[in-house]
């Protein structure tokens, strides 16, 4: 009872005792939250639609896309620029891929896994021969099944090296990816064609189509260029450029260039090239004469291959023959009709194109080698070399004894398809063909079959056809020395120093730009985005330092920083910058330098119009306006409407004199027009009515070809052949974007 007592009379401390206890306990939980959330969001590379990713997932995505690369390049190992430049794709695919789905969820799309399978089932074999996989012997479903199975199996087998299981689970993480990316696609495509058919052509619009088509005129068009008129005669104002900026701002918008909202600095930079003295060319000179000797002297692929990694040659020696379009233009244009089998260049030469300094050997050349091959083949990979022998030599047996290829490979569990093998699959290096395995392919007589080993792998391998392009038959088999026009240290130290000496006596970013002409320097302007993955114009490589001090926190303004060496293998570049501005806003504004000289320009464009119209509307006539100071002789356009665009010889193609002679009557004169480079008067001078068939039929092929336009998310380019997104689909991916909130802070962390 006493300690009871004792307790009710400490009530009150007890009760705060417990208080700060619990305190302190919510307190440390609350603070060990706000770490841990600091701490993810210190881990959090974007965010798309409040959906955030993290570093460790990115890199992921962008391991996974490098093994793509690696399996459809055969490079090992990408420069960092190369890297940038996957890690860009990886982004713009995770935005893409978030954008769509969030869409598709909200309308209710999906892609089931019937759909895909359906399509797979059509489109499998195709798929298959274009990708890694064919290389492998996977060529349809059931294969492409039998290794997904086999796949857990034959990673773990006793004796499987690092390397081989590598490169099987590069080729199912292959698949896995062009898996994902067809389901992707095809949701996407689904929700383009929903989109699409927001879309309706009406009769108004098939009228006015017809209406714009109805009268082609004739015009007589005289016109003065802005050029005409000197820039100093007018005075243009901050608060004109201001007003101008405002009118124009919506084109300004970041998201339009870059995709999103992205930081970015403006700097001045300057980028020095570390160019090889004479004497450094000298010895190369030297070096590559003895290669060239050694060419000559070279008997023997194992020969020549030494010789060309002992030169440390950028080419390696592929080992066979190819066309001339497949060698390096600089060598190919130095191999005539005249050069003989065996000639050895002796004389280096220099191909500033690449710099590089190069000799060669024209081996041998041919015109016994086909361009394109059609085969069967029956592939056995297995772990057991003997085993993949003998089943080799059984079906070989059977196929001499006259049994079909087709039974024989299906109780062997295999399938021999048909296919083709063209020169243009293995003769490009990045394909880095094996030269023995080309040799016995492109080699083996038509009707025959052999077996061919490679690497422990037992192929049986039947030729069914040969074809030559006649156009193009020679083949030539050249051994290339090929390496680059390096500098010496000496010369790398006292570039360096000489930058080291003029940035010691310029120590500010306004002396350093405005002594630098005179010292042989140039400085220039540039904007940097977060975005971006290069600094330079022309962008320069290997520039990640560079890049990270321009978007560091701490960077001052108009300071200049140290000197970066930069700009690929031989790191050839010396680049100092300093940031002038830090533009974080959702527009371009006025400081950036070229965007101020853009909004000058067109300022001035409407100063020089009002002029011009002033001067054209107190001319007499049209003969007075065609003397007026600048102006070029009349030109007479032709079967002008509505619809096609007037070219205005010497000037431009102006859509807005289109229009004037359009709306203008025969024998009247419209002046004053202002177009995009000047200011125009007119006179129409004929008119002719096109009798344009407006029946169902044709009203119908207007509506279809006026839906066609608003309907393609693509469009070919019929000159280059290059598919660009239409200006639709742009707009609207632009504002899912926009609505989507991305958050892009990959420039923090790479």
């Amino acid at each position: 009872m006493a300690t009871l007592q004792k307790l009710r009379s400490k009530s009150a401390m007890l009760i705060l005792f417990v208080g700060l206890a619990l305190f302190a306990f919510i307190a440390e939980e609350f603070v060990r939250s706000l770490s841990s959330g600091k701490a993810e969001s210190s881990q959090r590379i974007g965010k798309v639609n409040g959906k955030s990713i993290s570093n460790q997932e990115f890199n992921s995505m962008v391991r996974e896309l490098e093994n793509v690369y690696r399996l459809q390049s055969g490079k090992d190992n990408f420069t960092e620029d190369e890297h940038a430049q996957i890690r860009e794709e990886a982004w713009n695919e995770y935005v893409e891929s978030q954008l769509i789905q969030q869409e598709a969820e909200e309308l209710g799309l999906m892609v089931t896994d019937n759909e895909l399978q359906e399509f797979l089932s059509t489109n499998i074999t195709a798929l298959l021969r274009q990708s890694p996989l064919a290389m492998v012997g996977i060529t349809d479903m059931a294969a492409l099944q039998k290794f997904l199975t086999d796949y857990p199996t034959m990673v773990s087998q006793p004796g499987m090296s690092n390397e081989q299981a590598s490169y099987l689970t590069m080729l199912h993480d292959y698949w896995l990816s062009t898996e994902r990316r067809l389901r992707d696609n095809m949701l996407k495509e689904k929700y383009e064609s929903l989109y699409a058919s927001l879309f309706i052509s009406n009769p108004v619009a098939v009228q006015a189509d017809f209406d714009a088509r109805a009268t082609d005129k004739d015009a007589v068009v005289v016109g003065v260029p802005y050029t005409a008129l000197n820039d100093d005669e007018f005075e243009v104002t901050d608060a004109e450029l201001q007003a101008k900026y405002n009118e124009l701002k919506p084109l300004f918008s970041k998201d339009l260039r870059y995709g999103s909202a992205a930081a970015t600095r403006d700097i001045k930079f300057l980028d020095v090239r570390i160019e090889p003295s004479k004497a450094d060319i000298d010895e190369q000179m030297a070096y590559l004469r003895e290669a060239a000797q050694q060419l000559a002297d070279s008997a023997g692929t194992a020969d020549v291959q030494s010789v060309l990694a002992a030169n440390q040659s950028r080419l390696t020696y592929q080992g066979f023959p190819v066309k001339k379009s497949s060698l390096p233009a600089d060598v190919a244009q130095r191999i005539t009709d005249e050069t003989p089998d065996g000639y050895t260049l002796m004389e280096p030469y220099i191909n500033q194109n690449d710099t590089t300094i190069n000799v060669f050997k024209l081996i041998s050349r041919t015109t016994a080698i086909p361009d394109s091959i059609q085969y069967r083949m029956v592939r056995f990979a297995s772990q057991d070399a003997a085993d993949n022998r003998q089943k080799a030599d059984s079906i070989l047996a059977l196929l001499n004894g006259g049994l079909p290829f087709d039974s024989i490979a299906k109780d062997f569990g295999s399938v021999a398809d048909t296919t083709w093998l063209t020169s243009a699959m293995y003769e490009p290096r990045r394909a880095q063909a094996d030269p023995q395995l080309v040799k016995q392919m492109t080699t083996q007589a038509t009707g025959t079959t052999q077996i061919i080993e490679a690497n422990g792998v037992c192929i049986v391998f039947r030729v069914l056809d040969r074809r030559f392009n006649q156009n193009d038959r020679e083949k030539f088999d050249v051994a290339i020395v090929k390496v680059p026009l390096k500098f010496s240290q000496e010369t790398e130290k006292a570039t360096k120093t000489k930058l080291s000496q003029y940035m010691a006596k310029n120590l500010n970013i306004e002396d350093f730009e405005k002594n630098a002409v005179q010292n042989g320097y140039m400085v220039q302007t540039l904007t940097v985005a977060s975005t971006d993955i290069t600094v330079g114009r022309p962008a320069v490589a290997q520039t990640r330092d560079i890049f990270h001090w321009i978007f560091d926190k701490d960077t001052q303004l108009n300071t200049l920083s140290d000197i970066y060496t930069c700009g690929g293998k031989d790191y050839d570049h010396l680049v100092v910058a300093a940031v002038t501005s830090v533009n974080d806003t959702e527009y371009f504004t006025l400081d950036d330098e070229e965007l101020r000289t853009y909004v000058k320009e067109q300022v001035l464009i409407d100063k020089k119009a009002t002029k011009l119209q002033e001067q054209m509307n107190g001319a007499a006539n049209f003969a007075a306006i065609a003397q007026l100071q600048g102006a070029i002789a009349p030109d007479t356009v032709r079967n002008v409407n509505f619809t096609v665009d007037a070219n205005v010889a010497r000037i431009a193609t102006e859509p807005a004199v289109s229009a004037a002679i359009a709306r203008t009557a025969k024998g009247q004169t419209a002046k004053g027009i202002k177009g995009n480079a000047g200011v125009y008067a007119l006179t129409v001078i004929n008119e002719t009515s096109n009798e344009i068939a407006q029946d169902d039929a044709a009203k119908q092929g207007v509506a279809n070809r006026l839906f066609g336009m608003y309907q393609q998310p693509y469009q070919m380019n019929p000159y280059t052949g290059q598919r660009s997104q239409s200006q639709y689909y742009q707009r609207l991916y632009l504002n899912l974007r926009r609505n989507a909130g991305v958050e892009d802070n990959r420039y923090i962390f790479y």
